[in-house]
């Protein structure tokens, strides 16, 4: 009885645990992808309001993202199409992971899932409509973006596993301290009813 006691106890303290962790992990986890998207979002924003390039640093862009450095660290190439997604121009100067070649490949499988924005492997990508049957297609390099939030989530996971383990030690050695006057009181009831008897 004790030992189903015990096991109880811990299964139940060791759940509270993994689900109060889970659902902090959760919400970090959550906050860092919308934290992600909001900055890649401007980034592009920016991009697409400037007709496919990054503008020269203002200090009143109204956005926390942009910075006097965003001009020359932000890896992206775009695309003006037709409507009948020929292309028109290409601007490949702010790339060097990709050929000319290989982001032709890249937005002709975009332009068959005819989406208006989403992602390619670790290109973000959005579709606008510029005026004169034109569209101005970007591709955002968020490489490094996903590579970081990645490992911040398998860093995390790892630290969680071996917190659990740890835990579940810890509470298996408290358990049994937490259940000694349990115990003790029901060797004493046990004790008094066979005197009684």
């Amino acid at each position: 009885m004790i030992k189903n006691l015990q096991k109880k106890f811990i299964l139940i303290a060791m759940l509270a645990i993994i689900l109060i962790t889970g659902t902090i992990f959760g919400i970090i986890a959550f906050e860092s992808y919308r934290e992600i998207n909001l900055q890649t979002d401007a980034l592009i924003n920016l991009i697409v309001e400037n007709n496919g390039s990054i503008p020269d640093y203002k200090n009143k862009t109204g956005n926390v993202f942009i910075t006097k450095e965003t001009k020359y660290s932000t890896r992206y190439f775009t695309f003006t199409i037709n409507n009948s997604n020929e292309i028109e121009s290409s601007n490949m100067q702010n790339i060097a992971a990709v050929s000319l070649e290989e982001a032709e490949n890249i937005l002709e499988k975009v332009l068959v899932k005819n989406r208006k924005n989403g992602f390619y492997g670790n290109y973000k990508f959005k579709i606008i409509q510029i005026g004169d049957g034109k569209k101005l297609v970007v591709f955002l390099d968020c490489t490094f973006q996903r590579e970081s939030q990645n490992s911040m989530i398998k860093k995390s996971l790892i630290v969680m596993g071996v917190g659990y383990i740890v835990v579940f030690f810890a509470i298996t050695i408290f358990s049994k301290i937490a259940l000694k006057p349990f115990v003790r009181n029901m060797e004493q009831q046990k004790q008094f009813i066979t005197n009684a008897g």
